[in-house]
């Protein structure tokens, strides 16, 4: 996908700053002072979160190849994500007695990029006693500040967030569709942590990854804690219902997810890996081009697939061990029979499935065919890829797969 003559435009501007000493600063106090000076609070809570963000402020300084718009856009995330945990700790200091209700019941869907999680997640979050999070609520998990009556700032503010993506990415929702106050993924919530894969991913850092993995099996416990005490504030300012949640993000942490939160059913979701990886190239590759100074992604799939592959043989290793909180669907089975697969899913973790549900679910899927937000082409050869290579490289998740007694190939 060819970047956005906003972007060109942004870039060429940020250039021109550039050559007389003004860019933005990706300086760790420098984005605290600025998230404190926004917010004007000053508490950060746990301070556990400085040393993965440091890591990841050096690995974009060395690595990160960004453009003048990508450290724009890298700033301002950092800010809103430190912002965030100041208000989140905020929240707390009010009202410490909401960390006394764990996250609801929380129904997990993850799955590596382009496999059916948000058609699943969709689906699911229809049931009359679902709670799923909202993309306002993702973006912005603790007010921005005293709210009185009429429509929360932060809808607004994701309204306008929502027009300039699609401003910068055109074509966006065909590969993923924006609602500001729709069903979203919840990898938000875990980005502040700062202790997240994808960030390698999306930027390449591979410092950074390699750093992350050598921390241990423990070292995503402090994020996934983070996690859930953002669902808990979230929770203690709607009505409570069972979470519906989603996030790629989740696919190769599962075994932190469910220590942290014992109580959560997840399901993975599976698809070739030949159809799976040159999707979420084109994903990536819009993320990368977006931020890059060298947007060209012809050579990122082979390292998207090995991350991707490591990712899903971690998920699946530990699905295989946790066949009562933990199952598996695949794409093609999801697209036959959607409402058959929501049913079983229900069924298998004995939640009620309601006849509200169903109709719900056939109204749904009839204003929403597949490819309505414009068709999303991809292929292996576009990213340096071929079967050969992506299938080789993904025989480690396929031998976690048959553990379960499926196959993610056709």
């Amino acid at each position: 996908m060819a970047r956005s003559r906003a972007l060109g435009w942004a870039n060429a501007v940020g250039r021109s700053l550039a050559r007389v000493g003004i860019r933005a600063s990706l300086e760790e106090e420098s984005l605290m002072r600025a998230a404190r000076r926004y917010t004007r609070l000053s508490d950060f809570g746990d301070q556990e979160f400085r040393e993965p963000l440091r890591r990841l402020l050096e690995a974009h300084e060395k690595e990160g190849r960004l453009s003048p718009t990508g450290r724009a856009i890298r700033r301002l995330s950092f800010i809103d994500m430190l912002s965030n945990r100041l208000r989140v700790q905020r929240q707390i200091a009010r009202d410490p007695r909401l960390l006394d209700e764990p996250p609801c019941s929380p129904l997990v869907v993850t799955g590596l990029p382009r496999t059916g999680t948000t058609l699943l997640q969709r689906l699911l979050s229809l049931a009359p006693d679902a709670r799923p999070l909202r993309a306002w609520e993702a973006m912005w998990p603790a007010p921005l500040s005293k709210t009185g009556g009429g429509e929360d700032p932060r809808v607004r503010r994701a309204r306008r967030l929502v027009w300039i993506t699609r401003r910068f990415l055109p074509g966006i929702d065909a590969i993923h569709p924006l609602d500001p106050q729709g069903p979203e993924e919840c990898t938000r919530l875990l980005e502040s942590s700062f202790r997240w894969d994808f960030f390698a991913i999306e930027s390449r850092l591979p410092g950074y990854a390699a750093w992350m993995r050598e921390q241990g099996p423990d070292f995503m416990l402090p994020a996934y804690r983070w996690y859930a005490t953002q669902l808990q504030v979230l929770q203690a300012r709607r009505d409570a219902g069972r979470w519906v949640l989603k996030s790629p993000a989740h696919v190769g942490n599962l075994g932190a997810l469910l220590r942290v939160m014992p109580e959560a059913r997840v399901v993975v979701t599976v698809r070739d890996p030949r159809e799976t990886v040159a999707s979420a190239c084109s994903l990536f590759g819009l993320l990368y081009g977006t931020t890059a100074d060298d947007p060209r992604t012809g050579r990122i799939g082979p390292r998207v697939a090995a991350s991707l592959a490591d990712e899903l043989t971690r998920g699946l290793e530990t699905a295989a061990g946790e066949p009562d909180r933990v199952r598996i669907v695949r794409y093609d089975d999801l697209t036959r029979d959607p409402i058959g697969t929501v049913a079983g899913m229900h069924a298998a973790f004995g939640i009620p499935f309601p006849v509200e549900l169903e109709h719900a679910a056939r109204e749904w899927l009839a204003r929403n065919p597949q490819g309505r937000h414009g068709v999303h082409a991809y292929d292996l050869e576009s990213y340096g890829l071929d079967e050969e290579t992506v299938l080789r490289l993904f025989e480690g998740a396929e031998l976690a797969m048959s553990r379960t007694g499926l196959s993610s190939r056709k």
